[in-house]
């Protein structure tokens, strides 16, 4: 295009982003840039000239003799008090080059306020400095956003120009970070709040010119703790309170030369390009600790050399090296090494020499490093390799006419640019092929080729789920690639039985050309196993993740972001195999991490509560667990959209908590309206939801409605098609014991049933995991309830004889089978060995502070009819015990109510069928065998019913 044709499409688009309303022309000028970035910040110049214009001085440079002069040395203490318009100095808190920065207090008593006064010096009341200074306050007269301080007021007092700024109170970027923001991604997401601020100047056409870390202040009190306000639009260095040794030059061109761009120094137009690199130089200093041009000792002239004719210094090498002694602590990250990659390209960007070869507005940088905290691949990296092998061959132009070892000495640098070259072409193709694939399956989703029906996500997941297993045989990482989405999908969805098998075969995949102790097979491990977590198997948490420790801290750091989700991953595997010690070791470990990494207030604090409640559950202190889970209620008020899955699930592990304790109140009703938001966000047939329903089958089993317990169970095996294997299989004997106590099918059936059940459990035993523990415990259960005492011994057996399940140390598994024998021998008559083996029960559940619960209630009843039948002297004291522990919130009328009443009759009469024991026996049986199509047998033991 020719000077004539661009001149006049200039003046066409001046016109143009003239009609827009101010807050268009931002996005307007970014969708210019993406088009042609030379043409949109020349339009970006012209508009910003044109403003400037458009807001002059309000009048001429007040005569020398008429101001007074503003020195510290002679004049500062006299200034204390000394109003300005409605304002009254308190203090000088700051000083540059071209006035003085104080407090002040509102003094007319309309309303009570601190501001910021800014007075220009009388001995630099040049007329280009006054301009500016009435500039500035035109300027942020029009800046209105909530990251950007308020012009307050303005005015002359005395013949001083004064500005009134809003007062934050709070900590220099430089001293917040250090102190409030230990981790990379913590910075990042600060830094995107500063861009955002400065983008909305460059919407309303103004350029910063001189951001600087004094020149953002972050709130350190109150309700503006953590509020980002950047200051000092239009006059730079006034308020100019650097630390020692940055070069500042405070007239003139007024930047700050550590974070100026190279066409400030150059003399070129400054557009928003000089922003955009200040912005990179900011982020650049916060992630690795220190400038990238500027070194203790560097004159101005080889910072001002280096920042015009060399490119900036790479993040990755930097971040090898260790910071200077002098460096202030938390000046570097904690987990420092996660700005390599794909932040370090970003940097990279950002600090590029030449203005057109940044991001062509700061929204562009925005969206990449929001990309990054959402692991989504970042536009900076692709070109990243390709912009380094041009400067390399720009450098090396001359490689040719070399001689001898120097030209060799070229070419096996070239030889290594044309390796990264190539493996950057390695990854482009492996990301062409996963986007072509995906597009392909995406474009599949027409109606026509389904039968006029769209089809939906799930239905285009299961086709990709079949045809994988026969495509990229020949090229496995794009397969491992494509798993890790599926996996991670179907994960995110609560399909952890298909995400699991995915993720297995691209763990394999990925070992296969990387290694073990490669950082992308590690992250694949870790993967899996959290995909473990919610269903199981347990046991393999454990295995994949205890090898991990040393690698993640060896990768990432000893106090990095992935070494918490490997603590929590672990601590969650402890607490399913009965390891309670290292449970809670661990999950100490992972909430010191989340208080050293993440502000109070984050939701990853929120959720170290719903973990802890976990672990205490597991204990059996269940008032304790609810308590942490009431610490999570404030955070549920108004989440981010990427934790909704998370507050269904405290609010699930809430109403869990409520169950186990006997409050039952709303139970069903709120169970009814979480479910149904489960299903809106996660689509029928969810495990988030299948995993409430054994929760509400507990529930009616507790309270003696065995109908509606068998309905929950039906519901989980019926709904529940997101619950692994593993959970289904034992979910199979939960079912067919809650069928027994219903009485929903002949004794005979049953008793089949439950021997099948009995041999597929040993089929499948080793890919049930821990499970299998759960599948035993309820078929010995189902056992004493039908009468089939053999099937109970077999189940018992097989749980005293699985080494895997260490019972030596899960002692709360331990209990449980010791109730289920005890009971297994009070039917068979062995009273002694029944009250050993229930007052094993009994005695652990005693060690948490709770003393009404329902598995208390029941155990003590367990362990009295055991006494009474033995006509032990403490059966009554073992009886008065059981009263005591009835959960007040249980129905009345409870069958177990009519047990009390039925042995403290044969308490009162041994040796007689009174008629109150008479009664409270048809009260029990009654009971128990409510709305039964097939009534159970009543036995004399009642085993299986606790």
């Amino acid at each position: 295009m020719g000077d004539s044709a661009r001149h006049t499409e200039l003046n066409q688009l001046l016109r143009q982003a003239q009609g827009l309303a101010e807050a268009e022309r931002g996005p307007w000028l970014a969708a210019l840039a993406a088009r042609d970035a030379a043409l949109a910040a020349e339009l970006a110049q012209r508009l910003i000239q044109q403003a400037e214009t458009q807001f002059p001085a309000a009048a001429g440079p007040v005569p020398f003799s008429a101001m007074p002069v503003l020195d510290e040395r002679q004049q500062a203490p006299s200034l204390s008090g000394q109003r300005m318009g409605a304002w009254q100095l308190l203090r000088k808190i700051g000083e540059g080059g071209m006035g003085q920065v104080w407090l002040a207090r509102r003094a007319d008593g309309l309303y009570e306020q601190e501001a910021v006064v800014k007075l220009l010096r009388s001995d630099l009341q040049q007329a280009p400095l006054s301009q500016r200074f009435a500039r500035e306050r035109a300027v942020l007269a029009r800046l209105k956003h909530p990251g950007i301080a308020r012009l307050l007021d303005a005015g002359m007092a005395d013949g001083v120009p004064y500005l009134v700024l809003e007062y934050v109170a709070g900590r220099t970027l430089s001293e917040h970070v250090r102190a409030e923001c230990p981790t990379v991604a913590s910075r990042v997401a600060l830094l995107i709040r500063v861009a955002q601020a400065v983008e909305h100047a460059h919407a309303q056409l103004v350029v910063h010119r001189d951001l600087k870390p004094s020149n953002v202040m972050v709130g350190a009190e109150g309700d503006s703790r953590g509020e980002v306000k950047v200051l000092d639009f239009g006059i730079a260095g006034l308020l100019d309170e650097e630390d020692p040794g940055h070069l500042t030059r405070v007239s003139g061109r007024g930047l700050t030369l550590s974070y100026a761009a190279p066409e400030q120094l150059s003399g070129t137009p400054v557009g928003v390009a000089a922003d955009v690199y200040s912005l990179g130089v900011l982020l650049f200093e916060m992630l690795s600790g220190r400038l990238p041009f500027y070194n203790a000792g560097s004159s101005r002239t080889a910072i001002e050399h280096a920042l015009l004719h060399q490119d900036a210094p790479r993040l990755g090498p930097l971040l090898a090296q260790a910071l200077a002694e002098d460096a202030p602590e938390g000046a570097r990250p904690l987990d420092a090494e996660r700005a390599r990659g794909d932040l370090e390209a970003i940097v990279a960007k950002a600090l590029r020499k030449l203005p057109e070869e940044r991001y062509p507005a700061v929204s562009a940088l925005v969206e990449d490093l929001t990309r990054w905290l959402q692991h989504r691949p970042v536009s900076a990296r692709r070109e990243d390799w390709r912009h380094r092998l041009r400067l390399w061959m720009r450098r090396n132009a001359l490689a040719a006419s070399l001689s001898g070892g120097l030209a060799v000495a070229v070419l096996l640098g070239l030889g290594v640019s044309l390796d990264q070259w190539r493996r950057a072409q390695a990854a482009a193709h492996e990301s062409d092929q996963v986007t072509l694939y995906l597009t392909d399956l995406l474009g599949s989703a027409s109606p026509d080729v389904h039968g006029g029906q769209a089809p939906t996500v799930m239905d285009l997941l299961e086709k990709s789920r079949s045809e994988i297993a026969g495509k990229f045989q020949d090229q496995p990482r794009i397969k491992a690639r494509l798993l890790a989405t599926l996996a991670e999908t179907y994960g995110a969805l609560d399909r952890y039985d298909l995400a699991a098998p995915l993720a297995r075969e691209w763990v394999a995949l990925m070992v296969q050309p990387y290694g073990e102790d490669d950082e992308r097979t590690v992250a694949a491990h870790i993967k899996l196993a959290q995909i473990y977590v919610p269903t199981g198997p347990h046991d393999l948490v454990v295995a994949e993740l205890e090898p991990l420790r040393e690698r993640v801290a060896r990768l990432h750091g000893p106090k990095s972001d992935p070494m918490r989700e490997l603590y929590y991953a672990l601590a969650n595997g402890y607490m399913k195999t009965g390891r309670l010690a290292e449970a809670k070791l661990a999950l100490d470990q992972a909430g010191e991490l989340v208080r050293l990494l993440y502000p109070e207030g984050h939701f990853y604090r929120t959720f170290h509560h719903m973990v802890e409640a976990v672990r205490l559950s597991g204990e059996g202190r269940i008032s304790e667990a609810l308590a942490q889970l009431r610490l999570t209620e404030p955070a549920l008020q108004n989440p981010p959209k990427e934790n909704l899955r998370h507050v269904l699930a405290i609010r699930r592990n809430i109403l869990t908590m409520e169950i186990r304790a006997g409050l039952y109140d709303g139970v069903e009703a709120r169970a009814q309206a979480l479910g149904e938001e489960m299903d809106r966000l996660h689509g029928r047939g969810n495990s988030m939801r299948a995993f409430m329903y054994p929760e509400i089958a507990r529930y009616h089993h507790d309270r003696a409605e065995y109908a509606q317990a068998l309905a929950a169970r039906l519901a989980f095996n019926t709904q529940g098609n997101g619950a692994p294997f593993n959970a289904r299989t034992a979910a199979k004997a939960s079912l067919l014991l809650a069928r027994a106590q219903a009485g929903e099918s002949p004794a005979t059936t049953l008793r089949q049933d439950a021997r099948a059940l009995l041999e597929e459990v040993d089929r499948v035993r080793e890919q049930m995991g821990v499970s299998r523990a759960e599948a035993w415990l309820a078929l010995a259960r189902s056992g004493l309830v039908l009468g089939d005492l053999d099937l109970a011994a077999d189940a018992v057996a097989r749980l005293r004889g699985d080494a895997d399940l260490h019972l030596e140390r899960d002692l709360w598994l331990e209990s449980r089978i010791a109730q289920v024998e005890g009971a297994l021998l009070r039917a068979r008559g062995d009273l002694a060995g029944s009250r050993r083996l229930l007052e094993r029960r009994v005695a652990l559940l005693e060690t948490s502070p709770d003393r009404q619960l329902p598995p208390l209630w029941q155990a003590r009843l367990d362990l009295a009819l055991t006494l009474v039948m033995m006509g032990a002297p403490d059966a009554a004291a073992a009886l008065a015990a059981a009263r005591e522990a009835r959960p007040p919130q249980m129905p009345a009328g409870h069958p177990f109510d009519a047990l009390q009443s039925l042995m403290q009759a044969q308490l009162d009469a041994p040796a007689s069928d009174s008629p109150a024991a008479r009664q409270a026996r048809s009260a029990l049986k009654a009971g128990l065998q409510k709305n039964a199509a097939h009534p159970p047998e009543i036995r004399e033991d009642l085993g299986g019913w606790f």
